[in-house]
């Protein structure tokens, strides 16, 4: 099959993309002089004309002028050297009499000063402002914003700093002067009317950008929830998907990975569950285009599902570059969400790719390597111990050693010991990572253009490998005059995974500890023949396992424009352009070579090929409308969503093969077929209006309305559309006078309040129609084959609504050297949809309707950030964060006559397990003994599901971090705990004794005679009653257990190269680093890892690498 985006095609469509992008800049350079260039000249003895002449040419500018002004001018003498055009003009001119007029394009009007035009010209009237803007070292700032307060009047500064504003009035002497990254300013505008201001960088958090939907906001005067994660906290950890990144640094979001494999599933939850049977991911958006949050159906099955209901393995983020990444921004309530619609009922996470600077080129390099490995180890029974525990489930059973008991009979050595854990998943994947990227630019474009290599293995005994190739840009650009912008970003990412698809930790935990070696001395299989030539590892052999050939390739590109023209100084247009495409090729095949020789012959060999692509255009075109008034500030912005994603799945399964070596290709198959049920070709449209206004008043007071109006494909038609919004209010009661008594303490408070609704479209395509299937196996039909209906129609669902509350809280403490968050939410959904199951006689399966419940999110999320020392060599901060949240089914109505009575309780979470009441095992026979719902004890509570007393809440009660981050000099020491309470399922991989399966050092407690108070039940390989008293157990509240934890989820130890030693190089920036990842975690539960809750998966690997990060 043929991939649908070659890597090679793709690349060098984004390299022809970016020259395109390029090359007009370097045809702008020539008509940006005025603003950028500066010139020297020397006249003798010249006369004003040719002096004007003289200037224009060097500066490639116009000067228009009339020969009658100037021609009584000659004889001039002027030297003038590095200055701009402005300069030269104002300091020859300004005392002669005449008028200069910055005419904009690139040219200047010059005219003599008359008693007529003086008295034409207002009184308050100013001709030109200018200054020049930098940091506290000196440097010029480029790009920073001027702003004539009251005024609208406003420019940026070019490359030297310097900036002009044309007819300013004298009455608005006032100048507000911002940039991203330093604190605004408000300064008066001197006599002279140069304006000189120095900048200085943020130190506070509440001063820095954060990124909203469709904007941006300065935290200080934000009435969102939201949270933003810099690329430094997200370069610190060698993980490859982003949102791993995130795990204990954000309240209210949980964040858990499923498995240790790369691409594995990753469960992200913001602000607990909403929907019951349909979509709880979050709303992605990259550089403003919609990224989705599942794959399509895939082979993967040992990655782990990302946590929605019907979810597929493997996560989509895990194909973005996290290296790429400049901020992820998440936002919480419906103030910040209600303008997404239908798509964020679940909140939104806004990922902001990195961008070019104004300034000279740099060229980055980031290189660091590592490996991985299993954190911990379990404690397992020893041959000696297992082999006692088979012998004795035998005697209980009164049966005696079978010729089959390889590990009892003798066929297996009784003095065999192996550590499975040691040979089978104790290995180190290699971890290899390399980013370059070069970037600057001018005031009018700045550019980024980058690209990597990832490369990682396995801990399994194999050295394939999982391998990306990235290629990541951006290109903005302006006019001369800032009407016209535009950002052009694209990404590409080219993921080739051969990593085998099996997963062989459960062999790790459940082989026998006397089974055979796995290979012989000459490095080939052992298949542990016995004496009669039949296999003992049957179809079990692990590393045969591994050798089955399995390819996943992935092709991911987002592409992105937003163009951007300021009709007025307060009006401006924008459109915002986005693609995505999400391509994936897969093979998986099964090889005669991982059976047994003597099962060999038998085999027919298989082969599945898959091709999975979804892509996703948008246009958004908007306008925003901005004015500063004396004392307030209005901002408006109303646009239009068209969106349509296309989901394509082919399955093609091929059989009998002549050998292993063919299985790549479809067409040595002697027989090709294509699965009923597999192929998905759906379409999803969506359109919108939205709209936000937003007003200031005196940065006390501070009002936010947003709304939307959505309309979706995957409703019917007699609710297609479905209107949403939200409004919050922000009051910073700092800023009030009978506030001012405690300044001292408390530098900034602001009172935060939202309320709104927002919707989840998040269930699938064609939900309202009636949807069939092929027949399995086929039924002809007249020549033909039949269908089957799976899925009634329902052309009356309706969307599923949440409304959201949120009140908060904002401190700044002692000069803002702690800042303290604080957040109450209450989010109630309703309208929830869910599959209807159907009686067999209705012939369709199921029916999507909306059930008559209320489901509720409540709770408190707290973020301290303190800045504890901070000396000129030293210093030290730290932050902290914990969530403390609730679920509840709120109503639901006739819930005990329905069919979801066993699944739900009302004040109960949605996400709980209605268990058995365990009560030990009796002294007497040996037996698990419960309670049923009287209190009598039994053995089989299964008899009546009423016995299903005991609720289990299986979502966390708290979770959170506390992080620090400590510099000396050049050494700088971050570090971060992680934190959760919750419950897990015990470990326990199979019934004791059934099979040739190792078990748990902790059975050795079992029961073995009558009298034995034990907590384990006595073994058995055959006994009906005894191992079904063992499925009850994994029923029964006594299977889950304390699976709380405390990790140390990351550590970054950095020294950056001293002044001296980066001179001697010719670089401007040089640091080398070492990061780790999961390096410790406490907590009492037995099992693998208490994240991911499983000891038959690979858990989350303790990784660990070293690299070094130059900037020429």
């Amino acid at each position: 099959m043929q991939t649908i985006v070659k890597p090679a095609q793709t690349c060098l469509c984004l390299l022809i993309l970016l020259l395109l992008l390029l090359y007009p800049d370097l045809q702008m350079k020539g008509y940006s002089s005025t603003f950028q260039d500066k010139i020297s000249i020397s006249v003798r003895d010249a006369s004003l004309a040719d002096l004007l002449r003289q200037i224009a040419k060097k500066a490639e500018t116009t000067i228009w002028f009339k020969n009658d002004d100037v021609s009584s001018y000659r004889g001039i003498s002027y030297e003038a050297k590095n200055k701009t055009v402005d300069e030269i003009l104002h300091q020859l001119l300004d005392n002669k009499g005449f008028l200069v007029t910055d005419l904009g394009n690139n040219s200047f009007g010059i005219k003599k000063k008359t008693e007529t035009n003086l008295m034409a010209a207002p009184m308050d009237t100013i001709a030109l402002v200018r200054g020049k803007i930098t940091d506290e070292r000196g440097t010029p700032l480029i790009g920073a914003n001027i702003l004539i307060k009251g005024t609208g009047k406003g420019a940026s500064t070019g490359n030297d700093g310097s900036f002009m504003i044309s007819n300013v009035k004298i009455s608005s002497r006032t100048a507000v002067v911002s940039m991203v990254g330093y604190s605004t300013i408000e300064s008066q505008i001197p006599g002279s009317n140069f304006l000189s201001v120095s900048l200085k960088a943020v130190s506070s958090i509440l001063d820095e950008a954060i990124i909203v939907a469709y904007g941006t906001k300065i935290k200080r005067f934000a009435t969102e929830n939201t949270i933003s994660i810099k690329s430094k906290d997200i370069e610190n950890q060698p993980v490859g998907n982003p949102m791993l990144a995130l795990q204990g640094r954000v309240p209210g979001l949980m964040i858990e990975q499923a498995s240790g494999f790369a691409g594995s599933g990753v469960k992200v939850r913001l602000q607990g569950q909403n929907s019951i049977s349909r979509g709880n991911d979050p709303f992605y958006v990259i550089d403003g285009v919609p990224y989705q949050s599942q794959l399509l159906p895939n082979f993967g099955s040992i990655l782990g599902t990302s946590g929605s209901a019907s979810a597929i393995p493997g996560n989509p983020l895990a194909f973005i570059n996290p290296a790429d990444i400049e901020s992820i921004d998440i936002l919480k309530d419906a103030d910040a969400t209600a303008i997404y619609g239908a798509r964020a009922a679940n909140g939104a996470i806004l990922i902001t790719t990195k961008k070019g600077k104004a300034g000279t080129m740099h060229v980055s390099l980031n290189v660091q390597t590592g490996y991985g490995q299993v954190p911990r180890r379990l404690q397992l029974l020893n041959t000696a111990q297992y082999i006692a525990m088979r012998k004795e489930t035998k005697m209980n059973d009164g049966q005696p050693i079978g010729d089959n008991d390889f590990d009892i009979n003798g066929t297996w050595s009784d003095k065999t010991e192996h550590d499975w854990q040691k040979e089978l998943i104790g290995g180190k994947a290699n971890y290899n990572d390399a980013q370059v990227s070069l970037s600057g630019g001018s005031s009018n474009v700045q550019y980024l253009v980058g690209t990597g290599f990832h490369r990682e293995t396995t801990v399994f005994p194999t050295d394939l490998a999982d391998k990306k190739i990235n290629v990541h840009f951006n290109v903005s650009t302006s006019s001369n005059d800032r009407r016209f912008s535009a950002t052009f970003s694209g990404s590409f990412l080219n993921d080739d995974n051969r990593l085998p698809n099996i997963d062989l930790t459960k062999n790790a935990m459940t082989l026998a500890p006397n089974a055979p070696d796995l290979r012989k001395p000459d490095g080939s299989l052992n298949w542990g023949v016995n004496d009669r030539g039949y296999s003992t590892l049957g179809t079990s052999h692990p590393l045969a396992k591994i050798t089955a050939l399995y390819k996943s390739k992935t092709d991911n590109v987002i592409a992105n424009a937003a163009l951007n023209y300021n009709i007025l100084r307060t009006l401006t247009f924008k459109t915002n352009i986005g693609y995505n495409s999400l391509s994936t090729d897969e093979l998986i095949t099964n090889p005669v070579s991982v059976w047994a020789p003597e099962y060999a012959v038998y085999v027919t060999r298989t082969a599945s090929y898959g091709n999975n692509t979804v892509k996703t255009w948008l246009v958004e075109p908007q306008l925003s409308f901005e004015h500063q008034f004396s004392t307030s500030k209005l901002s408006a912005l109303a646009g239009a969503t068209v969106q349509q994603m296309n989901s394509n799945r082919k399955l093609i399964n091929g059989t009998g093969y002549a050998s292993d070596g063919v299985l790549e290709n479809v067409g040595a198959a002697t027989s090709v077929s294509i699965p009923p049920g597999f192929t998905i070709i759906s379409r999803y449209k969506y359109n919108a209006g939205f709209f936000r206004i937003n007003y200031n008043l005196e940065d006390k007071y501070i009002l936010n309305l947003s709304g939307r109006r959505d309309g979706s494909s995957r409703y019917g038609s007699a609710n297609r559309f479905h209107n949403f919004g939200a409004v919050g209010a922000a009051w910073l009661f700092s800023s009030e006078k009978f506030f001012s008594s405690l300044s001292k303490v408390i530098d900034f408070g602001k009172i935060r309040m939202s309320y709104g609704i927002t919707g989840n479209d998040q269930i699938g395509d064609y939900t309202y129609l009636s949807l069939y299937n092929y027949n399995t196996p086929p039924v002809p039909y007249g020549g033909g084959s039949s269908l089957i209906q799976n899925k009634l129609s329902n052309p009356y669902v309706q969307w599923e609504e949440t409304k959201k509350l949120s009140l908060g809280l904002d401190l700044g403490l002692f000069s803002d050297r702690i800042l303290l968050t604080g957040n109450y939410f209450s989010n109630r959904s309703s309208n929830l949809i869910y599959f209807a199951q159907l009686p067999s006689t209705a012939g369709p399966r199921y029916l999507d309707v909306n059930l008559p419940a209320v489901v509720r999110n409540s709770g408190l999320e707290v973020l301290v950030n303190t800045v504890n020392i901070s000396k000129k060599d030293f210093k030290w901060s730290s932050t902290f964060n914990i969530t403390v949240s609730r679920n509840r089914l709120k109503r639901f109505d006739d819930l005990s006559t329905s069919i979801y009575a066993t699944d739900f309780v009302i004040g109960q979470p949605i996400n709980i397990l209605k268990a058995y009441a365990y009560r030990g095992v009796d002294s007497k026979d040996g037996y698990y003994r419960y309670a049923d719902q009287k209190g009598d004890l039994t053995d089989d509570p299964n008899a009546d599901p009423a016995n299903r007393t005991v609720v289990i809440n299986r979502d966390p009660k708290f979770f959170g971090g506390f992080g620090n981050t400590i510099s000396y000099k050049g050494i700088q020491l971050d570090f971060l705990f992680q934190f959760v309470k919750q419950v897990a399922p015990r470990y326990w991989p199979e019934i004791p004794g059934v099979n040739m399966v190792n078990q748990p050092a902790s059975l050795l407690d079992r029961w073995q005679k009558p009298g034995d108070i034990k907590p384990f039940q006595k073994v058995t390989a055959t006994d009906f009653k005894t191992i079904g008293a063992y499925y009850n157990m994994f029923n029964s509240d006594a299977f889950y257990v304390d699976g709380s934890y405390i990790r140390l989820k990351n550590v970054s130890l950095s020294w950056t190269l001293p002044a001296s030693f980066r001179k001697g190089l010719s670089l401007e920036n040089g640091r080398v680093f070492i990061n780790a990842q999961n390096v410790l975690t406490i907590t009492s539960y037995k099992g693998l890892d208490p994240e991911s809750q499983s000891s038959v998966s690979l858990p989350p690997l303790r990784v660990l690498t070293a690299g070094f990060q130059l900037t020429f």
